[in-house]
């Protein structure tokens, strides 16, 4: 069943985002953590980024991808993102699309109400929201950390998710934000004043949201499934089959947007009261997960390490396979010190299933690893102490 197959929620556009990036052509930073100022164009195929650890590999990266989601995944305060001592780091791109030429920019400033200042911009029209910048850029950012996508916890799983449905669908981002703050709102009644009326009050935006989001995550399971299948069997051979299964915190026995909030709102009632003793929401989105079977058995509890971090590589594979079919064009391919985590073997199959038309940018300490395994067009930038020097 393919996504098509999922009712739209009412008034709410289910499009995926029209501008799809071809290649990343110009890169400009300054003051972004430890670069002081880069300046860089990336070539078609694969591109190495190398040099010793703690120069700015991975920052580089962080950067690229904060032009595709408007926000680090690595940083906690985004404060810590602007180099010590300076006021400001920018972020500029310019991209390759089917139809010319894009600009994204991303500026930070110290100081505001919040500490950060945020500028999001796009040919150099401010983007007032968040959804407005989210997704025009691309981008899938693969990190150490996402070998433990399967076994870790379930928020990284939500996440994984949330990434990619604000990428491919412009609605998305902002149902999602309404969601967390009515969230954060009922949360807060819950530990303070839980009337039943003003509890009741929340519940109807957390349904409404609640419902759409769940559609949205079940319709992208639905696609992924078959790819993230696809790349595991090839991994291993034909060996293992993998499975992914949508775990939604109510049944989803309705596909019908209407159906559904009835069944938060039902489930909010018969659960407020344990809400009320716990102090927190129990149901909705924000408790789902994303359950991953290799042959028949929950990898999570009952895969070996070496399936777990192959079927999390699986689950990033079909991220960026699903971008490519939704979109028309590949997104580009982050792998940041992934290669360092993994055996020769998986290496080289991860490699063989890195097509050269792609876009890739790969950090890494030791470039005679992947060239002595790559066959395609290849590039190599070198950092060294914040700076890319020339080669």
């Amino acid at each position: 069943m393919d996504s098509s197959s999922i009712p739209s929620p009412e008034g709410w556009d289910l499009r995926v985002l029209e501008v799809t990036l071809v290649e990343l052509l110009h890169l400009e930073l300054e003051n972004f953590r430890n670069l002081s100022r880069v300046s860089r164009s990336f070539p078609s195929g694969l591109n190495l980024v190398t040099g010793p650890n703690a120069q700015g590999k991975s920052n580089l990266l962080e950067a690229l991808f904060l032009l595709s989601v408007g926000k680090s995944l690595r940083a906690h305060r985004e404060d810590d993102l602007i180099q010590w001592g300076a006021p400001f780091a920018r972020i500029v791109g310019r991209t390759a699309l089917r139809d010319g030429e894009q600009t994204v920019e991303a500026v930070l400033e110290r100081g505001g109400a919040f500490g950060i200042r945020k500028t999001l911009r796009i040919n150099g029209t401010h983007c007032s929201r968040l959804s407005q910048f989210v997704g025009r850029t691309p981008m899938v950012h693969f990190l150490p950390s996402d070998l433990d996508l399967v076994q870790g916890e379930p928020f990284r799983r939500r996440r994984y998710l949330d990434v990619l449905g604000a990428q491919l669908h412009p609605d998305y981002l902002r149902e999602l934000q309404s969601y967390q703050k009515a969230l954060r709102e009922r949360n807060h009644l819950l530990r303070t004043d839980p009337r039943e009326s003003l509890l009741q009050s929340y519940e109807i935006l957390l349904a409404e949201s609640g419902s759409r989001i769940t559609l949205r995550r079940a319709a992208l399971v639905e696609r992924l499934a078959p790819l993230a299948a696809r790349f595991h069997r090839e991994f291993t051979q034909e060996v293992e089959n993998l499975r992914i299964e949508y775990r939604p915190s109510i049944e989803l026995e309705e596909r019908e947007a209407n159906l559904l909030v009835e069944a938060f709102l039902r489930e909010f009632a018969r659960s407020r009261g344990q809400e009320i003793v716990r102090k927190t929401t129990l149901t909705g989105p924000h408790r789902d997960d994303l359950a991953v079977f290799v042959n028949g058995k929950d990898a999570r509890f009952f895969g070996s390490q070496g399936q777990q971090r192959t079927a999390s590589i699986s689950l990033k594979l079909a991220e960026a396979g699903l971008m490519e079919e939704e979109q028309g064009d590949p997104p580009l391919l982050l792998l940041d010190d992934i290669l360092s985590e993994l055996d020769r073997a998986r290496t080289r199959s991860l490699l063989a299933h890195l097509p050269g038309s792609r876009q890739i940018l790969i950090t890494i300490t030791e470039e005679e690893k992947i060239r002595a395994m790559f066959t395609g067009p290849l590039s190599t930038h070198v950092i060294r102490q914040g700076e890319i020097l020339a080669c």
